[in-house]
């Protein structure tokens, strides 16, 4: 990457990932509020959801790339290569402890929102244990980190062909065999044999950083740009009486092959387009605030849907049918995440500086911390299921399904985070 950006007295960090990967989570999080009942007339509610939603390929897209970026030159030295490789299973582990806290986390915002307590809450917490409930996308991920060492090995034995005919000979299995594979929880929208073809491409965009800094980028832009639009209006053009030349099938659930080129010739796009822009777009402070939440892309996850929770009911309560009240709404989402963002920042920041606390005491190890996170997520969930208990509904019947919340729905293009300095212990 370019020398000229800031580096770090511990490592170099390109600043540009960041900035993808915050502009990733700013497109989750439109779309998800938009897709959660925000109201917005049929033009501007397509715009967000369909026409420019690239947030879940683009998340990972970038996972794998930063894989590659930074585990590659480890997985080459034969000093580190056995720790990079523990690293990333133990990475792995970590993100299914998250995605276990943070789901039975989100239960607990249900009983909140609508007074209306569980009837059986073990039921809930059990399926999520069992991957039969929440979203499918950090499973997914934690299942391509546990794959990583074998593909890096392919990278490092410059065996990049096999992996690419192998990644295209398991989409096209996946293609006619798409649940086989596929976790039992609804939707089922990122099964593992498609989405790979997408992180495997990535991490041959990490392995390969420096054939692209040599490239005719402006070129390269126009290309992919153009297999961008082609792609678009093969998709969504038909209602415009646009004719379809697109032979291909676009459909995320399961992912067809016409949908993986459209994420990955637009998500291109974009970190080309801002890449050509960067001397300009790195002295802006839109840049840094959207940085700040692309460091975090896992808090981010987590805290989104609270986010949403809280800006959502009252967008329906207070604004109006206009699509201007529902911008502002977005607006203001997008500003509480950054704030939040801001905020841990600084939390960490005076952590840092306060040195008459030592907190390496609290660093408990990863087989206590996550069982310990997902007990108290639970024990949360409990509490706050019995908080909002009354006598009627301890009474109701429990074969009524009103006497129950909502069955759990998390959205599922819920972004990963993926360790961004050679740093690999887990926090």
């Amino acid at each position: 990457m370019p020398s000229s950006l800031p580096t770090s007295s511990k490592s170099p960090r390109d600043l540009r990932i960041d900035f993808w990967r915050g502009l990733c989570l700013i497109d989750m999080l439109l779309v998800h509020l938009a897709m959660q009942g925000l109201p917005l007339s049929t033009g501007p509610y397509m715009f967000i959801t369909e026409y420019t939603r690239f947030a879940a390929g683009g998340f990972v897209f970038m996972s794998g790339l930063v894989i590659g970026f930074i585990y590659l030159p480890k997985a080459c030295d034969s000093d580190r290569r056995r720790v990079a490789y523990s690293g990333l299973v133990r990475r792995a582990l970590f993100i299914m402890g998250v995605h276990y806290a943070a789901t039975i986390f989100f239960l607990a915002y249900y009983p909140l929102a609508d007074s209306k307590p569980y009837d059986d809450v073990w039921f809930h917490v059990r399926e999520v244990l069992l991957l039969r409930s929440g979203s499918d996308l950090l499973p997914f991920y934690a299942a391509m980190l546990v794959a990583c060492p074998l593909i890096l090995e392919l990278l490092r034995r410059k065996l990049w062909p096999v992996l690419v005919v192998g990644s295209i000979l398991l989409f096209v299995w996946g293609t006619q065999y798409p649940y086989t594979l596929a976790l039992p929880m609804g939707g089922a929208a990122f099964i593992a044999p498609l989405w790979q073809l997408i992180f495997v491409a990535g991490m041959l965009a990490g392995a390969f950083k420096a054939k692209y800094d040599q490239s005719r980028r402006k070129l390269l832009f126009v290309v992919v740009g153009a297999v961008a639009a082609w792609t678009t209006v093969g998709a969504y053009g038909k209602p415009f009486g646009l004719p379809d030349l697109s032979p291909f099938v676009f459909a995320k659930a399961p992912l067809t092959l016409g949908e993986v080129i459209r994420y990955l010739s637009l998500t291109t796009t974009i970190l080309i387009g801002t890449d050509l822009c960067w001397p300009l777009l790195s002295r802006s402070w839109l840049v840094g605030m959207v940085s700040r939440m692309g460091r975090r892309t896992l808090s981010m996850y987590v805290l989104h849907v609270w986010v949403i929770g809280l800006v959502l009911p009252l967008a329906l309560r207070w604004g109006d049918s206009s699509n201007s009240s529902s911008f502002l709404a977005m607006g203001v989402a997008v500003v509480l995440l950054a704030a939040i963002a801001y905020a841990m920042d600084v939390t960490t920041l005076l952590r840092t500086r306060w040195s008459g606390f030592n907190f390496a005491p609290l660093r408990l190890p990863l087989a206590i911390r996550m069982p310990a996170l997902i007990a108290g997520a639970t024990l949360m969930l409990i509490v706050t299921n019995a908080a909002v208990q009354s006598p009627v509904m301890r009474s109701a019947d429990t074969s009524d399904p009103d006497s129950m919340a909502p069955a759990q729905h998390v959205p599922d293009a819920a972004p990963s985070e993926l360790p961004d300095t050679p740093d690999i212990i887990p926090a």
